[in-house]
């Protein structure tokens, strides 16, 4: 099982994630808190780390690769030259993880922020469509 990067429409992440669920076996959707101000103060908000792109682990075969290209508001599945998907290291995704994480805590050091909060630095749906930050 290896990841991959799948090119969508912006805006459109969620539900594409949604749609690509049964044929994969995890999917995330990176995001990070940021502040915002608003008329009553300040608002920590979640915001896309990546937009136009998830993440995918899968066991890519041909007919899997065919499905999700052909998704609504999916672009691709991220390729080389040779249109051979390119797949992503673990230990990448870890990183990745890991710093929006560090960022998360470092940009919405309030309060009455929860710790659930805080630790929402991806929303990853399982094969079932529930999805849970």
């Amino acid at each position: 099982m290896e990841w991959y990067a799948v090119k969508v429409l912006k805006n459109e992440e969620k539900y594409v994630a949604k749609l690509i669920s049964p044929f994969v076996d995890e999917v995330k959707k990176f995001t990070k808190m940021t502040m915002v101000k608003t008329r009553k103060g300040m608002k920590c908000v979640s915001v896309p780390m990546l937009p136009g792109y998830i993440l995918i682990k899968v066991d890519m075969t041909d007919k899997k690769f065919s499905t999700i290209n052909n998704l609504p508001y999916v672009i691709n599945v991220i390729t080389d030259s040779k249109l051979k998907p390119i797949t992503i290291k673990e230990e990448a995704i870890h990183q990745l993880e890991r710093r929006i994480y560090n960022e998360n805590i470092e940009q919405c050091k309030l309060s009455d922020l929860s710790s659930d909060l805080l630790a929402s630095n991806a929303i990853t749906f399982n094969k079932n469509n529930n999805f849970y930050m």
